[in-house]
C-alpha cells in the first residue's frame, strides 16, 4: 500500500512537471497567424519571407506582409525564390527592397512560378511593392522581378520600381500578369 506521504510528493511532482511543461515557450511558424484567410500568417522579416519556400505545405494558405522588407544585406546566394506557390500573398501595402536573384532555370523571380497546384485557382499576389529588384537568370525562360511564371493565379495592384532583369526569354516586371480563371 502506497503511504499517505508517497502520495503527496507522487502529486507535487506531477504538479511540478504540468507546470514546467506549460511554461516552455513554442515556436510560432513566421511571425504569427495560422495561415487561414481569416488569420494569415504575419511575414515580419526577410528569414520569415525565405522560410515560406521550405515549408511547402504552407505554400498554400494566406500570407500577409507586416512591415517593409530591405533584403540589402541578405546574401542573394542565400535568398531563395518562393517556387511553385499556389496561396494569397498579401503584401498589406508594404514593399520589398534590394531583391536580388541569380541563376536559376524556369520561373525565376521573388515568387518563382505561382499557380494552381492544389486546386481552387486562388493564387494571387497583391498589394505589394519591389523596391529594386534585380534578377538575372541568363539560362532562364520566364523570369520577373515579382513572379516569375504566372500559370494559374492573379497579380493584384503590385508594381515594381527600379532595379533590372536579364533572362534568356520571356521577361519583365512579372511575367504574364493577367488574371486567368
Amino acid at each position: 500500500m502506497i503511504a499517505e506521504r508517497d502520495l503527496r510528493n507522487l502529486w507535487t511532482s506531477s504538479l511540478f512537471i504540468a507546470i514546467c511543461l506549460g511554461s516552455i515557450p513554442t515556436h510560432a511558424k513566421y511571425g504569427g497567424g495560422s495561415g487561414t484567410a481569416d488569420d494569415p500568417y504575419h511575414i515580419w522579416t526577410a528569414e520569415e519571407m525565405d522560410e515560406i519556400n521550405f515549408y511547402w505545405e504552407d505554400q498554400g494558405k494566406h500570407f500577409k506582409l507586416m512591415a517593409d522588407i530591405d533584403l540589402a544585406d541578405y546574401p542573394a546566394d542565400q535568398y531563395h525564390s518562393i517556387d511553385r506557390f499556389s496561396g494569397v500573398f498579401d503584401g498589406n501595402g508594404h514593399t520589398i527592397s534590394h531583391f536580388t536573384c541569380t541563376g536559376g532555370n524556369n520561373g525565376v523571380g521573388l515568387f518563382g512560378r505561382v499557380r494552381d497546384y492544389v486546386g481552387g485557382r486562388n493564387a494571387v499576389i497583391k498589394n505589394l511593392g519591389l523596391i529594386d529588384p534585380n534578377v538575372h537568370a541568363s539560362q532562364a525562360s520566364g523570369a520577373g522581378c515579382l513572379v516569375g511564371y504566372l500559370w494559374e493565379g492573379a497579380v493584384k495592384d503590385c508594381y515594381v520600381s527600379g532595379g533590372s532583369i536579364t533572362a534568356y526569354g520571356g521577361s519583365g516586371a512579372w511575367w504574364e500578369s493577367i488574371e486567368r480563371g
